[in-house]
């Protein structure tokens, strides 16, 4: 097999890649909705585990390549980097330190609201994925941690504000 020069810079097919692969699962569940709309709220449960899934690998790759991140920061800057290699460079949180061992992800653009409303015309979609992925993910990075949403553009919001701290044990 002959390998083929790709003309296409590096950055610019990983921001393709990541822009297309993040709009499968809206894609499948419009399939969903039309092909059989009676069997959503069953499937709904199995698309929210595949996100809960996928964050809680990003979280787990995200602690292996992050030496373990052992602060709210690290979490929350860990947990940037990752999103943004999946979900493109739009994507991405400006991170502020919170009282203690606590941080502020705060975003003004989503992309998966975007999709949420490109490809199902709602964005209650976008809130569940986000949260089921986010919690999952930075329960990966770092156990010890949780994530609270303080605000959601998808609630009506005019950005995201999600508080990273440490979890009750």
């Amino acid at each position: 097999m002959k390998k083929v020069d790709n003309p296409i810079p590096a950055e610019k097919r990983w921001e393709i890649s990541a822009d297309q692969s993040s709009e499968i699962p809206f894609a499948y569940e419009m399939a969903i909705r039309k092909i059989n709309p009676e069997k959503l709220k069953e499937m709904e449960d199995e698309i929210q585990e595949i996100w809960k899934k996928m964050g809680k690998k990003i979280g787990l790759e995200a602690r292996e390549m992050c030496s373990n991140p052992n602060n709210a920061i690290d979490v929350a800057d860990s947990l940037n980097a990752f999103s943004n290699s999946i979900f493109g460079s739009e994507f991405g949180y400006e991170i502020r330190p919170g009282r203690g061992d606590s941080a502020f992800a705060v975003t003004m653009k989503c992309p998966l609201l975007k999709k949420s409303s490109e490809w199902l015309s709602e964005t209650s979609t976008a809130q569940s994925v986000c949260m089921n992925y986010t919690l999952s993910a930075v329960e990966g990075i770092n156990s010890g941690y949780t994530v609270n949403y303080e605000k959601q553009m998808c609630a009506g919001d005019r950005k995201c504000v999600m508080k990273i701290e440490k979890a009750i044990q």
